[in-house]
């Protein structure tokens, strides 16, 4: 099961490496940039930014568990 991990040095991760799909949130200031891990995307996941941290996390959770 995926859950967020705490948050440390303003990032916090859902899932793990070994998922298909997993996310990834970076809190600046007062947004929070969301971050679109897949198998085969390299180091260029696709981002998105956020007012707040709750909203980051409830997309990433949506897109995580998506097919």
């Amino acid at each position: 099961m995926k859950s967020w991990s705490d948050l440390y040095c303003s990032t916090t991760h859902y899932g793990s490496c070994s998922d298909h799909r997993r996310a990834s949130i970076a809190v600046y200031d007062k947004k929070a940039q969301l971050s679109r891990w897949y198998r085969g995307c390299g180091f260029n996941p696709e981002t998105e930014w956020f007012d707040s941290l709750e909203d980051a996390k409830s997309a990433g959770e949506v897109w995580a568990n998506g097919k």
